[in-house]
């Protein structure tokens, strides 16, 4: 805490005052123990400023009105004094209810493009201002990625702080994450996925897990998006090196299975760009085996591990009878 000698004449000026005096002596010039008393002494506020620094600074009076009758921090006050050559920061803290020591701190640490009310209002905490700044701070170019102005812009037009951190997810993973360019698929039907905010937002859209292959999307994995207007799917295709790629998912919303027309569909619309299918050798089924394993080994009752088996076995059974048909045939 800042405490000016004297202690008794310091304690009876008015707030703002004393917070101007805070202001001051976080000057790292060295002038400030002399700029501070005179500060003190100044008969009006805009007195008291221009002693504080060189000029008067509209809506500064109201700001330390506003900020609690204790005393901030030394680096809370150097963010401050930033801040207060900011316009859109002051915006903010004008319009400000109570200027926290946390407000501060936010409005420090985002791009000043982004000291905006419609982002501030969905920001609770300095850390959630820590998540903002780092997923803003792209200056790339190219595929999925805007610019800072067009995303404050659209930072503050969310309604919720639900849609608020959805974009910041987009534009944090689209930092970090490349995209990859899978085989061509020339078909009106099926849409490339080629950049993380298309395949968060896809996730969204078909209510799964989408999000979690992000980081294959450097290399692993390409994703496409099948709408003929009857069925829609997401589809994951694996580089393969024998073919153009392989198909590794295809799932419909909520993860459920496509009917055999729309499957057929797919698979021949892949097959045309030379992405095989491995559906004869039981994909889909043995990654249903594994959920089944999963409640398997989580179930604590009888009745439950009894459940979780006979459906491993039943499925096991089914597909060894259906590759014996193959075989046969």
């Amino acid at each position: 805490m800042i405490s000016p000698f004297p202690h008794q004449t310091f304690l009876g000026l008015p707030r703002t005052i004393q917070h101007l005096v805070g202001l001051v002596l976080s000057d790292r010039s060295g002038a400030h123990c002399n700029h501070a008393r005179r500060v003190m002494e100044a008969i009006r506020f805009g007195h008291a400023m221009e002693t504080a620094f060189g000029r008067r600074l509209e809506g500064v009076e109201g700001v330390l009105k506003r900020s609690p009758p204790t005393l901030f921090s030394v680096e809370t006050y150097r963010q401050l004094r930033n801040l207060i050559e900011d316009r859109r920061a002051m915006k903010v803290l004008q319009h400000a209810e109570l200027v926290t020591h946390d407000l501060i701190a936010a409005l420090h640490t985002l791009p000043p493009e982004f000291r905006r009310l419609g982002i501030l209002k969905h920001i609770l905490t300095p850390a959630d201002a820590e998540v903002v700044a780092l997923a803003v701070d792209n200056d790339q170019s190219g595929d999925g990625v805007i610019s800072r102005s067009m995303l404050a812009k659209r930072l503050t037009s969310c309604g919720s702080r639900k849609q608020f951190f959805e974009v910041v997810e987009e534009e944090l993973f689209s930092r970090f994450l490349m995209p990859v360019n899978g085989p061509v698929i020339d078909d009106p039907r099926i849409t490339a996925i080629r950049n993380v905010k298309a395949l968060i937002r896809a996730g969204r859209r078909y209510r799964n897990c989408l999000r979690k292959y992000c980081p294959e999307l450097t290399g692993e994995l390409a994703f496409y998006e099948f709408d003929d207007g009857e069925h829609q799917a997401v589809i994951s295709v694996k580089a393969h090196f024998a073919a153009a790629g392989v198909l590794d998912e295809l799932n419909g919303v909520d993860n459920k299975d496509l009917p055999d027309e729309g499957r057929e569909k797919v698979v021949k619309a892949f097959a045309a760009a030379g992405v095989i299918s491995l559906e004869h050798a039981g994909t889909r089924l043995w990654n249903e085996v594994g959920y089944a394993f999963n409640r398997l080994q989580s179930s604590s009752s009888q009745t439950a591990s009894k459940k979780f088996s006979d459906e491993v076995v039943s499925m096991v059974t089914n597909q060894i009878a259906q590759q014996c048909v193959c075989t046969q045939s």
